[in-house]
Protein backbone atom coordinates (compact mmCIF):
# COMPACT_ATOMS: atom_id res chain seq x y z
CA UNK A 1 0.00 0.00 0.00
CA UNK A 2 1.44 3.61 -0.76
CA UNK A 3 1.60 6.44 2.26
CA UNK A 4 0.77 8.07 -0.67
CA UNK A 5 -2.63 10.38 0.36
CA UNK A 6 -5.06 11.07 -2.71
CA UNK A 7 -8.35 11.90 -2.76
CA UNK A 8 -10.48 9.16 -1.82
CA UNK A 9 -13.13 10.21 -4.52
CA UNK A 10 -11.30 8.24 -6.69
CA UNK A 11 -13.21 4.97 -5.29
CA UNK A 12 -16.11 6.42 -6.04
CA UNK A 13 -15.30 7.38 -9.51
CA UNK A 14 -14.62 3.66 -9.93
CA UNK A 15 -17.96 2.52 -8.15
CA UNK A 16 -19.71 4.42 -9.92
CA UNK A 17 -18.40 3.83 -13.32
CA UNK A 18 -18.84 -0.09 -12.71
CA UNK A 19 -22.64 1.14 -12.20
CA UNK A 20 -22.47 2.54 -15.27
CA UNK A 21 -21.55 -0.48 -16.83
CA UNK A 22 -24.15 -3.02 -14.71
CA UNK A 23 -26.79 -0.31 -15.76
CA UNK A 24 -25.50 -1.32 -19.65
CA UNK A 25 -26.26 -4.97 -18.68
CA UNK A 26 -29.55 -4.55 -16.95
CA UNK A 27 -30.53 -2.46 -19.38
CA UNK A 28 -30.10 -5.41 -21.91
CA UNK A 29 -31.72 -7.75 -19.30
CA UNK A 30 -34.53 -5.99 -19.24
CA UNK A 31 -35.19 -6.32 -22.96
CA UNK A 32 -34.03 -9.90 -23.71
CA UNK A 33 -36.72 -12.80 -23.14
CA UNK A 34 -33.70 -15.32 -24.24
CA UNK A 35 -33.21 -17.41 -20.88
CA UNK A 36 -30.01 -18.22 -21.94
CA UNK A 37 -28.58 -14.48 -22.23
CA UNK A 38 -30.30 -13.33 -19.12
CA UNK A 39 -28.47 -15.92 -17.46
CA UNK A 40 -25.36 -14.97 -19.22
CA UNK A 41 -26.12 -11.29 -18.31
CA UNK A 42 -26.81 -11.80 -14.62
CA UNK A 43 -23.01 -13.60 -14.35
CA UNK A 44 -21.38 -10.73 -15.94
CA UNK A 45 -23.63 -8.20 -13.66
CA UNK A 46 -22.61 -10.16 -10.43
CA UNK A 47 -18.92 -10.71 -12.02
CA UNK A 48 -18.83 -6.55 -12.26
CA UNK A 49 -19.67 -6.41 -8.28
CA UNK A 50 -17.07 -9.35 -7.32
CA UNK A 51 -14.70 -7.42 -9.30
CA UNK A 52 -14.85 -4.07 -8.27
CA UNK A 53 -15.52 -5.15 -4.63
CA UNK A 54 -12.23 -7.02 -4.41
CA UNK A 55 -9.96 -3.64 -5.41
CA UNK A 56 -8.81 -2.15 -2.02
CA UNK A 57 -9.95 1.62 -1.65
CA UNK A 58 -6.56 2.77 -0.49
CA UNK A 59 -4.33 1.13 -3.50
CA UNK A 60 -4.64 4.37 -5.69
CA UNK A 61 -2.95 2.67 -8.43
CA UNK A 62 -5.46 -0.30 -8.47
CA UNK A 63 -8.30 1.78 -8.28
CA UNK A 64 -7.16 4.10 -11.24
CA UNK A 65 -6.31 0.96 -13.37
CA UNK A 66 -9.72 -0.79 -12.54
CA UNK A 67 -11.28 2.55 -13.45
CA UNK A 68 -9.81 2.66 -16.77
CA UNK A 69 -11.12 -0.81 -17.51
CA UNK A 70 -14.14 -0.43 -16.87
CA UNK A 71 -14.43 2.93 -18.71
CA UNK A 72 -13.30 0.75 -21.71
CA UNK A 73 -15.70 -1.56 -21.12
CA UNK A 74 -18.59 0.78 -20.96
CA UNK A 75 -17.59 2.58 -24.48
CA UNK A 76 -17.12 -0.76 -25.90
CA UNK A 77 -20.16 -1.96 -27.97
CA UNK A 78 -18.73 -5.37 -28.46
CA UNK A 79 -19.23 -6.10 -24.66
CA UNK A 80 -22.85 -6.99 -25.61
CA UNK A 81 -21.88 -9.62 -28.43
CA UNK A 82 -19.53 -10.94 -25.72
CA UNK A 83 -22.47 -11.36 -23.41
CA UNK A 84 -24.73 -13.35 -26.38
CA UNK A 85 -21.43 -15.49 -26.61
CA UNK A 86 -21.81 -16.33 -23.59
CA UNK A 87 -25.11 -17.40 -23.63
CA UNK A 88 -24.71 -19.62 -26.50
CA UNK A 89 -22.18 -21.20 -24.12
CA UNK A 90 -24.53 -21.97 -21.64
CA UNK A 91 -26.00 -23.76 -23.97
CA UNK A 92 -23.21 -25.94 -25.10
CA UNK A 93 -23.53 -24.38 -28.42
CA UNK A 94 -20.29 -23.30 -30.00
CA UNK A 95 -19.18 -21.28 -32.59
CA UNK A 96 -16.11 -20.27 -34.48
CA UNK A 97 -15.83 -17.35 -31.81
CA UNK A 98 -16.24 -19.32 -29.02
CA UNK A 99 -12.40 -18.93 -27.81
CA UNK A 100 -12.38 -15.28 -27.34
CA UNK A 101 -12.40 -14.18 -23.84
CA UNK A 102 -15.89 -13.00 -21.92
CA UNK A 103 -15.53 -10.44 -19.59
CA UNK A 104 -15.97 -10.57 -15.90
CA UNK A 105 -17.45 -14.08 -15.40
Amino acid sequence: MSTETYDPMIYDTMRETANRLVGKYSRRLKQSSNTNQREALLKNISGVRRWVSGIDANDKQSVLDTTNQLRQLCDDQSVLLQVEELAMRLTGKRDNKSDRQVAYV
